[in-house]
């Protein structure tokens, strides 16, 4: 049921427990709870001894994560909690345990996902890439086609982003990814627009063009039309080169057509980051 916004600042308590009533909206209910709820209960873990910690995963599911983790023997006063998320899931050890023991268990579990898990706590997937970026002093450029420039607006969402990122094309036609990223017409003709050996000469194309060491390129089909046999809505290519490196992959995603933009944008910003971390080692 709706509730007042009074009813909602106090929240009631049944048996100790806090119980919160919210419109079904989506977006109503997502705002009320950031703003209005959330502040509550950060309020009251405050006045608690829990500690927690919190893993992020990119390109795992819960269940694959849930069953890897049971051979460790967590103590009972640990609790897992799992948070699905676009393309990942955020793991979060909670219990009334010193941080330290949380720790030792958090490094564990990174060990363990070492290929999956992009950061920890609060750090969200265009963070920990633009990080990495800084930390290798190297620029990045976008070369978008069904994102139509949705990676690089996540990108710069993060404040100083400048300082790696330069800029983006976004060559939605063939004629397009042909004049401004130069990739052969007869490559288009053979593969078609959305596959790995055109998305692999967008990314290397986008590089030329700015300049710089890293590029990212995404081509795909994200529907609701367009899709055929071999090629079906949801069938998206996404290449990454920096240096003498280069990873191209093909997915294929289901969902509505803003789902498998989303999708395909997070999916490009970890391959970057899975790259760069290769280059690392």
């Amino acid at each position: 049921k709706t509730c007042s916004k009074k009813k909602v600042l106090r929240g009631n308590r049944i048996k100790k427990k806090m119980l919160f009533m919210l419109p079904g909206v989506p977006h109503e209910t997502k705002n009320m709870f950031m703003h209005r709820v959330l502040p509550i209960l950060v309020g009251e873990l405050g006045k608690s001894k829990l500690n927690s910690i919190e893993i992020n995963f990119f390109g795992i599911g819960e269940s694959t994560i849930q069953e890897k983790i049971e051979k460790f023997s967590f103590s009972k006063d640990i609790k897992i909690s799992y948070l699905p998320e676009t393309g990942g899931v955020k793991l979060i050890l909670t219990g009334d345990v010193p941080k330290k023991k949380l720790q030792v268990y958090s490094r564990k579990i990174q060990r363990l996902f070492k290929d999956n898990v992009f950061s920890t706590g609060k750090v969200t997937l265009e963070e920990a890439l633009g990080k990495i970026l800084k930390q290798k002093k190297v620029q990045l450029a976008m070369a978008e086609s069904c994102t139509g420039g949705l990676v690089g607006s996540y990108i710069t969402n993060i404040p100083g982003a400048s300082s790696y990122f330069v800029g983006g094309i976004v060559a939605y036609s063939n004629e397009a990814k042909t004049k401004l990223l130069g990739v052969p017409p007869a490559l288009i003709k053979k593969y078609g627009a959305a596959s790995l050996p055109v998305a692999e000469a967008m990314t290397h194309g986008v590089v030329k063009k700015f300049s710089c060491e890293c590029g990212i390129a995404i081509t795909g089909v994200a529907g609701p039309t367009g899709g055929t046999r071999q090629k079906p809505v949801g069938y998206v290519c996404i290449a990454s080169c920096c240096g003498k490196k280069t990873m191209a992959e093909s997915f294929q995603f289901y969902g509505d057509r803003s789902f498998i933009r989303n999708r395909s944008a997070a999916t490009a910003l970890f391959q970057m980051l899975s790259l760069l971390k290769k280059k690392q080692r």
